[in-house]
Order: structure tokens, then C-alpha cells, then sequence
């Protein structure tokens, strides 16, 4: 799931993730540290940085819950800073699993705290 550091955008070390399974807790994790993403494309068997930029809170809603628009390209990698690291292990430790679109729009809402102590609740169950 998680790679090596891969670079540095912006002063920022920047780790590249795979989509996939824990797709939604990338995209939890990164907006609950303050949204630290960066578009990245794979090509053959390295994932390069395009156009270093951080995505907004709504382009990492958009790469997890919305199907693709015609002749869009679904993000195959994001390069993550290492607080959205530390927050993805943690996540991934507690059990949460993946969010609910409803969860997603508690976290984009600001309803981080009470969305933690729920899938810290059902981790314990």
C-alpha cells in the first residue's frame, strides 16, 4: 500500500501510495491533515510527479466517490506528505476501514472529531 518517499514538492517529502483498497482512508487522511495531496501518475512501473500541485479537498472527494467524466483519467497514485503517512498507519491500525459517502461529507463538513470517535467505536467492536 504505502511505497517509499518518493521526492520533494514544495519542501514537502512526499510518499507515494497506491489506490486501491485503502483508497478512502488516503483520501480521510489527507483531509484531515490539511488536504497535503499530490497529484501523481503512474507510468510503466514508476509513479512520476505531473504538474506538482496539492489537490483540493474537493478533487480528493471527487477521486474516491464519483464515477470518472467522459475522457477523464482516474488518479492511479497520489504522493502523500508524511503527516497524511502517519495518518493513514494510524487509521489502518485502528480497523476503520474504508468511509461511507456520507463520512466523507462529515470530514469535507468539518465533523472530523466526531467521525473519528465513530470509527474509532466500531474498530473496538
Amino acid at each position: 500500500m504505502i511505497e517509499e518517499v518518493m521526492g520533494v514538492v514544495e519542501d514537502l517529502p512526499v510518499h507515494v501510495v497506491e489506490l486501491g483498497v485503502f483508497m478512502q482512508q488516503v483520501a480521510a487522511a489527507a483531509v484531515l491533515s490539511e488536504h497535503k495531496v499530490v497529484k501523481a501518475v503512474l507510468k510503466g512501473e514508476e509513479a512520476t510527479l505531473t504538474k506538482p500541485r496539492f489537490l483540493t479537498p474537493r478533487e480528493i472527494f471527487r477521486a474516491v466517490y464519483e464515477p470518472p467524466q467522459s475522457g477523464e483519467t482516474r488518479l492511479l497514485r497520489l504522493a502523500v506528505g508524511s503527516d497524511v503517512w502517519s495518518l493513514i498507519e494510524k487509521t489502518t491500525l485502528l480497523g476503520t476501514g474504508d468511509l461511507t459517502p456520507r463520512e466523507g461529507r462529515m470530514l469535507l463538513n468539518g465533523d472530523r472529531e466526531k467521525l473519528l470517535e465513530l470509527k474509532t467505536y466500531l474498530a473496538l467492536l
